[in-house]
């Protein structure tokens, strides 16, 4: 079977009424990885300490090959993040959302935490791969 060559492009827009835009993404293609971290009350300083330690936690473990792999990553920034915050009052008072996917070659792990969204684009369809964790999504019926 043929590898395909995934093409990795991302874009950020800072939201309306926000006085700044506290994305963070990473993409490490050579890994198949796809992440996005939208902070608040820090100024992108939280999400940028979980992508940094993502990021760090792949390379030198190399590429998730299931999902307790993936959670590893994801646990490895958790983990940045409470350390960070014990020095850090603009941390320790901040939250962030995580979106992350690998791509293998038939099939795509994900994790989502927050309300942001996964969603899959072939040719003109688009699906949500997705389910927001938030109050009023917990609120909802599963159908809605």
């Amino acid at each position: 079977m043929s590898r395909k060559k995934l093409d990795f492009r991302a874009a950020s827009v800072q939201g309306l009424g926000c006085a700044s835009n506290d994305d963070r993404l990473l993409l490490l293609q050579d890994y198949g990885v796809c992440a996005v971290a939208d902070c608040t009350g820090s100024y992108g300083r939280t999400a940028t300490v979980l992508m940094d330690a993502i990021r760090q936690y792949i390379v030198a473990h190399g590429r998730p090959w299931n999902l307790r792999q993936l959670e590893s990553a994801v646990r490895a920034g958790e983990d940045a993040l409470v350390l960070a915050a014990t020095s850090d009052d603009l941390l320790r008072w901040s939250g962030t959302t995580l979106d992350i996917a690998v791509f293998l070659e038939d099939r795509l792990l994900c994790i989502q935490v927050g309300d942001g969204r996964i969603y899959r684009l072939r040719g003109k369809t688009i699906e949500q791969l997705s389910t927001d964790h938030t109050w009023v999504r917990s609120r909802l019926p599963p159908e809605f």
